[in-house]
């Protein structure tokens, strides 16, 4: 064992409490040890049994000459550390799950957010009349490029049970939970402040509403490539099952996605792509392996359950002929693209997730010399929206498409661009001291605002993440200041 770590590891040792009469009160004994290090910070946890939300003096401790975090005795404090925070989410109330499952309905109402947006075109009265009579559609019109969405018409359908209404907003608001779920779980390991903020800015911003609150492709692939960026992130995080079982849960969405847009399709390979990079990065090629493998199958079982279905109903299996002649089609008609470049200066959403991407890419760089681990999934979660912006942009300019001119289409990185811009708020440490409940009223303030004086879109977005840049480049200079 290294020198740094093992002198660590004494130091927190001998600050344990022996009687009762002389017991050190956790923050004295985090005031010692526990500065900015993660290494501190685990320790203290492990020993200690302290959350790790608790606002605690920041010391530096020396942490050159660690182990590095594959080396046994950090993987040995990674276990204690999740096994203090399960039993600390054992003696929580339920407060934050109450909260997190009420904030859709309490922003979304706080907002007065529309009930319904019909779009600019008539697709969503479409799909509408598919849901509600579906067979009779099929057979009047056949395998239209609607009629074989199946990944969006089956769970229409599904929702009519309760009827009309109550199903038409029963279901949007599982769609929010299929997507705030994940999102705060894995913004939780940075703290509730960190997770509560990551959520509160998916709901509040108009595009998240907009995509869900219709009857669309983006209403099922905006929850859905939330969800399963989020469980690639916990594929990186776990090893073993746990990540096969994640890696598997992850394709089974990936195939309803791919089944409601086929363009999804493109977004959910280079997002695999940026996580089979991390895990050769990390040397686990075991996982790699097994969880591509995994996220393939399960894609192949939804697409080719549809396929059967439609096959029982109507005696035909082939759905995807028409899906690749619509996309060709479209492709190559110049009616769905712009003729200039002016759509640069007037639809302002397209900016969002490249501000996102900036105040990732800092804290990324101000947070480079964290551990090895960490690192990666920080990589992990910059490098998915990266990869994404990336075909975005490929596609719309030097092939000549229209997916970020369209914003239902570009709507789609919502839930990575949320998850990019809580989690770089996060890596800047510098909001434990701040209430928790500025982390929700601040994105939902800003969308009052925005909306109230009728402000563009995505404005919650460009505040917020100018504001936070700002905080972090000040951090930056120090650094580099330090550095010189």
């Amino acid at each position: 064992m290294n020198v740094g770590l093992s002198h660590l590891f004494d130091h927190v040792r001998s600050l344990r409490p022996r009687s009762d009469s002389d017991t050190l009160s956790h923050r004295a004994v985090g005031a010692q040890i526990a500065g900015r290090g993660l290494g501190g910070r685990r320790a203290f946890a492990c020993i200690h049994s302290v959350d790790l939300d608790a606002p605690l003096p920041r010391t530096e401790i020396v942490t050159e000459g660690c182990q590095t975090p594959d080396e046994p005795s950090v993987r040995a404090a990674d276990v204690a550390t999740q096994s203090v925070d399960a039993q600390q989410g054992g003696h929580r109330s339920g407060w934050e799950w109450a909260a997190l499952l009420l904030m859709p309905v309490a922003i979304l109402l706080v907002l007065r957010v529309s009930p319904y947006f019909p779009l600019n075109n008539g697709d969503p009265f479409i799909y509408v009349g598919y849901a509600n009579d579906f067979r009779r559609h099929v057979a009047r019109f056949g395998y239209t490029y609607h009629a074989v969405r199946f990944g969006l018409i089956f769970p229409l359908r599904a929702s009519l049970w309760l009827g009309p209404v109550w199903g038409y907003f029963f279901l949007r608001y599982l769609l929010y939970l299929l997507a705030i779920i994940p999102l705060y779980l894995v913004l939780r390991p940075q703290g509730t402040r960190i997770a509560v903020f990551g959520v509160a800015l998916f709901v509040a911003n108009p595009v998240s509403a907009e995509s869900i609150l219709t009857t669309y492709t983006d209403t099922i692939v905006v929850p859905v490539l939330c969800a399963v960026v989020c469980l690639m992130v916990f594929v990186y995080r776990h090893r073993g099952w746990k990540a096969a079982a994640c890696a598997a849960v992850a394709g089974l969405l990936a195939g309803v996605s791919i089944n409601t847009s086929i363009f999804s399709i493109t977004l959910l390979g280079v997002s695999m792509g940026a996580l089979c990079l991390v895990l050769l990065l990390a040397r686990r090629y075991a996982d790699l392996f097994r969880c591509a493998a995994l996220f393939l199958a399960r894609i192949l079982i939804v697409s080719v359950a549809g396929m059967l279905v439609y096959r029982h109903m109507f005696g035909d299996a082939n759905i995807y002929r028409t899906t690749w002649a619509a996309s060709r089609e479209v492709k190559n008609d110049s009616m769905w693209r712009s003729p200039s470049l002016i759509w640069l200066s007037t639809r302002r959403y397209a900016y969002a997730p490249l501000l996102a991407l900036l105040l990732g890419g800092v804290a990324l760089f101000r947070s480079r010399r964290v551990p090895r681990v960490a690192f990666l999934e920080r990589l992990l979660i910059v490098g998915v929206l990266g990869a994404c912006v990336g075909f975005y942009a490929l596609y719309q300019f030097l092939l000549e498409g229209n997916t970020i001119e369209t914003a239902y289409y570009y709507a789609y990185v919502i839930g990575p661009t949320c998850l990019v811009v809580a989690a770089a708020t996060g890596w800047m440490g510098r909001f434990d001291r701040v209430p928790i409940w500025v982390f929700v009223a601040t994105p939902v303030a800003i969308a009052y605002i925005a909306q109230t004086f009728a402000l563009r879109r995505f404005v919650v977005f460009a505040i917020v993440t100018l504001l936070l840049c700002a905080v972090i480049v000040r951090s930056t200079r120090a650094l580099v200041a330090g550095l010189a």
